[in-house]
């Protein structure tokens, strides 16, 4: 958005630069708002571009929502495997769903798409990894999961050490076709808008979200 070597001010990514969120220690994340946006009582995915650092100890999340143990959506690592995940709370019992990659992922120097679904039609919790399909398990809808208020925790990065970029959380269930096509794609001027879009590239203190409207920026950081 710029033009004839002028910027806009107003604009953070004018000039345009290419930029990632990266976290050099465990300790590091960044509190997205408490929000009711953030609430998604249906399908969802939640995708993002994660590398690895050498530090990494395995265990870490991408991004996740949570109140106490009711878990709302969450997308991590465990022993260096992705996983995707909800836990339903009812009363003192918790019911989780997960679905882990078989395999770790090879930490050198390497960028992954990573994609947790839940599909509330097809009654599926599936785990995608640079677009294809690595594990997937038929789920009950857990309401308990669902009903977290606006008053939940919300993070990104948590306990990760290495690099995340376009981070997306979709109230939405795409197919493995779907993320293929907009993996490599931006979305701050789509029609249709994720419910989070942290495209890491504003280079501020504050990280912007793009999913808000055009003037979102002077409210709406996390």
């Amino acid at each position: 958005d710029d033009a004839d070597g002028f910027t806009l001010p107003t604009a953070s990514l004018s000039p345009a630069d290419s930029g990632v969120l990266s976290l050099t220690a465990a300790d590091q994340y960044i509190e997205m708002p408490n929000e009711a946006r953030f609430r998604l009582p249906g399908s969802w995915t939640i995708e993002a571009w994660v590398r690895m650092d050498g530090a990494f100890n395995g265990d870490g999340l991408i991004v996740s929502r949570r109140s106490g143990n009711a878990v709302n959506y969450e997308l991590g690592f465990v022993d260096s495997k992705p996983y995707a995940r909800f836990v339903g709370v009812y009363a003192t019992n918790a019911v989780e769903r997960t679905v882990i990659a078989p395999v770790a992922l090879d930490r050198t120097n390497r960028w992954y798409h990573l994609a947790g679904v839940y599909d509330v039609d097809a009654g599926e919790l599936r785990l995608h990894v640079d677009g294809v399909v690595v594990a997937w398990e038929t789920v009950t809808a857990e309401p308990g999961a669902f009903g977290i208020s606006g008053s939940g925790i919300n993070r990104v990065g948590e306990g990760f050490v290495g690099q995340i970029d376009e981070m997306r959380i979709w109230g939405a269930a795409f197919t493995a076709s779907e993320l293929g096509a907009n993996a490599y794609r931006t979305f701050e001027h789509a029609s249709a808008m994720p419910v989070a879009y942290y495209r890491f590239d504003d280079f501020g203190t504050n990280v912007e979200d793009f999913a808000m409207s055009p003037r979102g920026w002077l409210n709406d950081w996390a």
